[in-house]
């Protein structure tokens, strides 16, 4: 926590609301005073946030919010109406990889067994197995009586259950670390755990349902794949290399079975999400249009404003006093009827 806080802070513009995600935990840096500025480090890691821009553009928003009222209560002043800078470092995420051993034979056979129902998707052996006893379930109450190690338990458990996961081939392997990375981000941020049992359940349940997405997705064309990947990724640096590599396709055969089926190239896909992302952060946020063009990992603002007036036919600032004027005539009018 220390090093991201001094990271947070060597990054940090001067009087601007600072919001990073700094090796995928963010920080968010409050300016109270020219001398004093406030650490905030949310109840949240990056694989438990969605790179879609509607849920980058709610987290941004909320991040705000909660930062004037800290600020509020710090120095009973309202807070002023900063500009905000968001500033995302990339990482590769390590891979935890904790291992578990017990004797028990039987809580192991049925601890195998539920993976094997989740590796077959087999949901109605699954229901009946979710509820046996485990090794897992046995860990866990000699941890509950001592008073710590729960985490440990609940890590062993879903690292298991994922290296299961992997060996069946079925989905790609990155997008099942994903899924790790999001289940053990929540499991190290918990504050209060619940029972093991019930903990359990709940991360068998979810790898069970999203394991079974990444198969159907898996079975896409990789050309849905693509379209697919640049909506998850829209706030991070997008080009056709980098996504054929992510799929592990090659740049040629994916540019022209997208073309094929989509009637447009991937660059242009990925300008003309990107633009609808930056509408919608320009109807629903303050932000400034520069810092939603660096949110988009647009490195040049300028660029992007060109861009945008090319897709969309006028100047994001236009745009967005357009919509205001619009919501303002439809309040007038509700209220008058």
């Amino acid at each position: 926590m220390r090093e991201l806080v001094k990271d947070a802070l060597k990054l940090g513009v001067p009087e601007k609301l600072n919001i990073f995600n700094i090796h995928n935990f963010y920080a968010v840096i409050v300016p109270v005073t020219d001398q004093n500025q406030l650490i905030i480090v949310p109840h949240a890691n990056a694989a438990n946030i969605s790179h879609t821009y509607q849920q980058i553009t709610t987290f941004i928003n909320n991040m705000k919010s909660l930062s004037q009222l800290v600020f509020l209560l710090i120095t009973g002043k309202t807070a002023p109406n900063w500009k905000v800078h968001v500033k995302q470092i990339e990482t590769i995420p390590p891979q935890s990889n904790f291992e578990g051993s017990i004797s028990l034979q039987k809580r192991i056979d049925n601890e195998e067994m539920l993976f094997k129902a989740i590796q077959d998707l087999d949901y109605e052996k699954f229901k009946q197995l979710l509820n046996a006893p485990t090794v897992t379930g046995y860990l866990g109450k000699v941890f509950e009586k001592n008073g710590h190690g729960k985490k440990d338990v609940i890590i062993r458990f879903t690292t298991l259950l994922i290296n299961s996961l992997i060996k069946t081939k079925q989905a790609p392997v990155a997008a099942i670390f994903k899924l790790e990375d999001d289940i053990l981000g929540k499991v190290a941020f918990k504050k209060d755990p619940p029972p093991i049992a019930i903990w359990k359940k709940q991360i068998a349940t979810q790898c069970f349902f999203e394991f079974k997405q990444l198969i159907q997705e898996n079975s896409l064309s990789p050309a849905q794949k693509c379209a697919i990947y640049i909506k998850n990724n829209i706030t991070r640096k997008l080009n056709l290399s980098i996504i054929a590599a992510a799929l592990n396709h090659s740049s040629s055969s994916l540019s022209r079975q997208f073309k094929q089926e989509y009637q447009i190239t991937v660059s242009a896909y990925i300008n003309q999400q990107k633009i609808q992302a930056a509408q919608y952060m320009l109807r629903n946020t303050s932000i400034t249009v520069s810092e939603i063009a660096y949110t988009l990992a647009f490195n040049n603002p300028n660029y992007f404003m060109k861009l945008f007036k090319k897709i969309v036919g006028v100047t994001a600032k236009e745009y967005r006093k357009n919509y205001a004027c619009k919501v303002t005539a439809a309040d007038r009018s509700h209220t008058e009827h």
